[in-house]
Formats: C-alpha cells, structure tokens, sequence
C-alpha cells in the first residue's frame, strides 16, 4: 500500500493538544487547578514518569478479545470443516477473509471517524466485534460465516488503527518498550486463554459454543475499555486553524524498510499458524483432545517471551532481535524432527522455544517502528503498521492454503523457516548500514537529533571541553 507524500495537518496544536490529539476536558480541568494551586511554588511539580498499569491492562484486554476473535478460527478448522463438510484450506480462509477486509477498510474508515474520540471508537469498536461473533455463531452455512467475519474485520481494522499508536500518548517515551509489552502481553494471553479454550469448547460442545463465548467475552472486555482506558479525544478541526502541508521527512525511508521487515516475518508465520492444529493431528500425530493443552503450553511461553523481549529491548535492541529471530528459525526447522511422537517432550520444547522467540518479535518491530517515525510521521507510521501486519496475515494464510491443498500441509513449518532467516538478515544489514558513517549521516536531518540502534532519538552530544 503507497502511503500518500504529504498529510495536512495542523501548523501548530490546539491549547489543551498532544502529538495532534485533545485531551478531555476534564484532564484538562484538573492540570488547570493543579498549576493554580501551584503557581505561589518556585518550581512546578515534576510530570508523573510512571507508567499508568491500570491503563495499559485495560488495554491489553481489549487487544486480548481482539486477538482471540481474530485467530480463534484457526484453532477450529477441524471442527469447522467436519460440521460444514468442507475443505480445510477454505476454512482457513476466514482468516484471509479478515485480514483483507481490515486492509482495504482501515484507512477509510480512520477517515471518517477523524472526528470522534479515540475511547469512544475503541469501546464501539469491539462492542460491534463481539457482535460479529454472535452471527458468526448463529451462521446456517460458510457464506453467513463470511458475513460475519467481514463485520468483525471492520470493527478489527477501526479498533487496531486508533490502538496502534495508544500506548505512545499515554507513557514517558523511556519506558515504551516496556508498555508495548504489556500490549504484546494481550496477544500473548489470546493464546494462552482465549484460543486454547476457545479450541476446548468447541472440541466438548461445538465451534458454535466457542465464538459466542469469545462474544460474551467482549462485552465484558467493552465495559473494562469503558470504565478505565484513558480518554484522548481528537482535536476537532478548526476552519481559523492555519493549515500547512508536513513534508515526507527522511524517517519515510526507515518506516518502509520496518514494514519489509513486518511483511516477510508475519507472512511467513501466519502461513503454519491457522493450520497448525491440522498439522499436528496429520503430521504430528496428536490426538485432537490433547491440541487445546499444546496451544495454552505455547501460549504461555509466549506470554513468557512477549514480557522478556519487552525488557531486554529496552537496553539492547539490536541483540534481543538478531537471537530472537535466530532462534525462532532454529525451532522451526527442529518441527520436523520431531513430527512422528506425538505430544512428546521433544516437540513441546521446540513449540516452546518457538513461542518464546516470535512472540516479542511483532512487539519489537512495532517499537522500532514508533522510535523510529517523527513525531509528524507517528500517525501515518501506525497506520501502515497495521495495514502491513493485516496483509502478511491474510497473505500467510492464503499462501498457507495454497500449500495445504497443493504440497501438503508438512512443507508448512519451512515457509516459516524462511521468512524468519530473511527478516533477521535484512534487519541485521539494516541495522549495519545505520551503523555506518554514511548510513548515520543520512540517518541525522539538519538540526535533529541523532537516532540510537533502535532509531529512537539520542540526547545531544556534549561539547568536549577545551
């Protein structure tokens, strides 16, 4: 997707703006009360550097609903194509369904909504995403089912187009790392709780059981987003307002090579995941009662992995990607070895190592993403982002179809091999040429900071004294 060469926007914000968005009036209010009553002080309280937890699991919450709605389908394929009596690579393509919807509806769908606080769109948002899954559940065949979904993928692409980019308004730049953890954090338990129970319940009653209970869910997640996610409304365009065009700055270049970087590790991956419970009943030779306790093993070693990398990267960028990225090749690899025991400890240490090792590389990526963008590219960068992640996974799962129904499911575990092995070289040359002097040279504009590893801006350097 081109990303247009200029954006309008405001030539300078609003009183009472951030980074482009009004905070509510009531934050406003209460700074306003708090510098009056501080005013007779010689210096003014120092800003709150903590990080806000209450709001960061709220959330996470929320992108754990999202998550589960998202991929819950390719922890049923089985069912679903035994109750349809249909193929399996066409009911993985309810994931493709979604992915491409979410791609061509996101940016219109920003549009219109420009004007609207950005809570209130995050709790409608996935209020009509649990709906979804109600006509999901209710479906009489596949084409209600794609109705459905196509529903969900509109309330998906809105809700992760304002969610991208929460984290940045709401923490001290210092600890977005660790914040984008607690997000990832809600990927992770999507697979630690809602996919693997998600896979129970419709292994003991039925895959119909399992969406409406995802859509339970997310009434329940809809009134925790309501009641403690922080309110950061849009600033309302004001005609008086002078207007400029910001110019395509040079963090352009970076945001495209991170996208490259998003597209070829997620296609790779998203090509085995809605088929990774075929091939463990067919390759593996797991019995279809013992899937939903591998996905929650799994799961949970995300989880493991997601707030480890969050940590890790904060202080050393460039390594914790490069390991990360070459032990999940490694574990890919390994599945084949290991394909012909069962639930055996071999095949659950090298699910687990997989697990650990992918589920802070999309966290990692999109931090590299919010360092890297300008502030004037932040919000372009996020959409991107989410539009980049959505085609590599209805691309990884149509790809992952097509082997399916061609080669054979087995072959699945080398496409991940191989986006895998490509993303960690290019972010390594990448991160070499930055490391250059004419790569840091390009990477520094007149009269801006440098960039550090990460392309996070670095503090001024220092005169030498004389």
């Amino acid at each position: 997707m081109e990303v247009p060469a200029t954006l309008v926007a405001s030539a300078s914000p609003a009183p009472g703006v951030s980074n482009g968005y009004r905070l509510d009036p009531a934050d406003m209010k209460q700074r306003h009360s708090s510098s009056f009553a501080s005013s007779s002080s010689s210096h003014p309280p120092a800003p709150d550097r903590r990080l806000p937890v209450v709001s960061l699991l709220a959330l996470a919450s929320g992108i754990f609903l999202a998550q589960t709605a998202e991929f819950l389908p390719g922890g049923l394929v089985p069912q679903i194509s035994d109750d349809l009596g249909i193929g399996v690579g066409l009911v993985g393509q309810m994931v493709t369904v979604f992915a491409f919807t979410v791609v061509v509806a996101t940016a219109p769908l920003a549009i219109v909504t420009a004007r609207i606080g950005r809570k209130t769109l995050v709790v409608v948002s996935l209020a009509i995403l649990s709906l979804s899954n109600v006509l999901v559940a209710i479906a009489p065949a596949f084409e209600g089912i794609v109705v459905g979904r196509v529903v969900g993928a509109l309330a998906h692409g809105l809700f992760w187009a304002v969610v991208s980019t929460y984290a940045v308004e709401i923490v001290p730049r210092e600890k977005l790392g660790r914040a984008m953890a607690f997000t990832a954090a809600g990927g992770s338990l999507a697979g630690i709780l809602g996919i693997p129970i998600g896979n129970a319940l419709g292994e003991l009653f039925g895959w119909r059981l399992a969406f409406a209970s995802v859509a339970v869910a997310g009434v329940a997640v809809t009134l925790v987003l309501w009641r403690w996610l922080p309110r950061i409304d849009s600033a309302p365009v004001d005609a008086r307002t002078p207007r400029r065009r910001i110019a395509w700055d040079r963090t352009a270049f970076g945001i495209a090579v991170i996208c490259v970087l998003i597209l070829v590790l997620v296609l790779g991956q998203t090509s085995f995941g809605p088929y990774t419970t075929v091939w463990l009943e067919d390759v593996a030779g797991l019995a279809r009662s013992t899937v939903p306790l591998y996905l929650l093993i799994t799961g949970a070693a995300g989880a493991l992995g997601a707030v480890a990398a969050g940590h890790l990267y904060d202080r050393y960028p460039r390594a914790t990607f490069a390991v990360s990225g070459a032990l999940l090749a490694c574990c890919m690899a390994a599945f084949p070895l290991a394909a012909d025991g069962g639930l055996s400890p071999a095949l659950l240490a090298i699910a687990i190592g997989s697990s650990i090792s992918f589920a802070g590389l999309p966290m990692m990526l999109q931090t590299r993403m919010m360092h890297t963008a300008s502030p004037a590219m932040r919000r372009v960068a996020g959409a991107v982002q989410t539009t980049v992640f959505n085609i590599a996974i209805g691309g990884g799962a149509l790809l992952g179809g097509l082997v399916v129904s061609g080669i054979g499911v087995q072959v699945l575990p080398w496409v991940a091999v191989g986006g895998a092995v490509v993303t960690t070289l290019l972010a390594l040359l990448w991160d070499a040429a930055r490391a250059s002097p004419v790569g840091a040279d390009r990477a520094v504009r007149p009269g801006s900071r440098a960039t550090g590893p990460d392309g996070a801006s670095a503090p001024p350097r220092r005169p030498h004294a004389r």
